[in-house]
């Protein structure tokens, strides 16, 4: 295995020390995209890290069309291990369809999305993807045939 680490599927997984490079930001950076009629805007803010060296936001994202308006909100923490009583960010090495590798990614969730950063350098890209129960279904303005959100935006 010369001391390679092996890909499984389209992402290599690896640990990064809380103190290495993190996604970082200040004030509330939005982004905005248009995607078949649909107005999609995230915001970001109060950026943070805990005492144990977790990063954390927090996150509105809409959408919006004609009179429909839809919104999720929330905190969202970096995945993390507690490895050898220390605190690591598990962050991601995805591959293209090609298998080159691209920049490495560092994911945040709560309860209501998964939220994808590039794991150094400035903010540029947000991936964000929530599963939408099927009682809120109904108020999405992107309609579609999946059961959730998936969108990336750029600045």
């Amino acid at each position: 295995m010369n001391g390679k680490p092996m890909c499984i599927l389209l992402f290599c997984s690896a640990l990064a020390q809380a103190s290495g490079p993190l996604p970082r930001f200040e004030g509330a950076p939005r982004f905005a995209a248009g995607v078949a009629g649909v107005a999609h805007t995230l915001v970001i803010s109060r950026w943070q890290v805990d005492r144990k060296g977790v990063p954390s936001f927090d996150y509105k994202y809409e959408q919006r069309a004609g009179g429909c308006r839809f919104q999720i909100s929330g905190h969202a923490v970096g995945v993390f291990d507690i490895v050898k009583g220390k605190v690591e960010l598990v962050v991601f090495n995805p591959e293209d369809e090609t298998g080159a590798e691209r920049p490495a990614i560092v994911v945040f969730e709560d309860g209501a999305a998964t939220l994808t950063l590039r794991a150094d350098g400035s903010l540029r890209e947000v991936r964000l993807s929530s599963p939408v129960p099927q009682l809120q279904r109904e108020r999405v303005c992107a309609k579609g045939d999946q059961d959730g959100l998936s969108i990336t935006l750029h600045r």
